[in-house]
């Protein structure tokens, strides 16, 4: 059976794995909350969700609207990686599962660790049932419902794979820019140290 094509979506999925997975080591609870400004998008309990349509089985949720806003807000670690495991979790179902999925179906993560945790289990299953599958199969048509038309299911793993190294890369320079800002606080409360410049009111 040929899998030159499952080898390559493979390779590219575990790529983008293995290089959010290296920038995720050490990740704590604040990083994975941090807002950078004002009015983001975050995990959040339930009632205290800042959308109107927020994703999540449980009592924790990550803010989304069912229609984007615009300009979209700025979203945090958490939020990224838990829309990342959903992300991953719904496609499996329709190419690897029985294609039923409740659209509430994933228990969102308030913590880093849970986060870490939670999304290692999706992205390794979906992993797992690539590798198990073959380029025939992949040429097979599949319906997502939320695409405008069938499409074949190399197409969608594709997907999957831009998606993960798209928000990998986001997670990462949220967390440069964490460690920037946390050390610019240091500098500032150094006599002698940084001083970010005035502006007119």
């Amino acid at each position: 059976m040929a899998r030159d094509q499952v080898e390559q979506l493979g390779w590219q999925l575990g790529m983008g794995r293995r290089r959010l997975d290296h920038r995720l080591t050490g990740l704590g609870d604040a990083e994975y909350l941090w807002e950078p400004v004002h009015g983001c998008w975050n995990v959040r309990r339930r009632a205290e969700a800042a959308s109107p349509h927020p994703m999540g089985r449980d009592e924790w949720v990550f803010d989304y609207d069912e229609e984007q806003p615009s300009p979209a807000p700025v979203t945090t670690i958490g939020w990224r990686l838990m829309h990342l495991t959903d992300v991953v979790g719904s496609y499996h179902a329709f190419l690897f599962g029985d294609g039923t999925l409740e659209q509430h179906w994933l228990e969102v993560a308030p913590t880093a660790e849970l986060g870490l945790s939670v999304w290692g289990e999706h992205i390794g299953r979906f992993i797992s049932a690539l590798e198990g599958d073959t380029d025939a199969n992949l040429m097979r048509s599949v319906r997502i419902p939320w695409w405008p038309a069938d499409a074949p299911r190399w197409r969608v793993v594709a997907n999957v794979a831009i998606e993960v190294h798209h928000h990998g890369a986001e997670i990462a320079v949220l967390r440069d820019l964490r460690r920037a800002a946390v050390d610019t606080e240091k500098s500032v409360a150094r006599p002698g140290g940084f001083e970010p410049p005035r502006t007119d009111p």
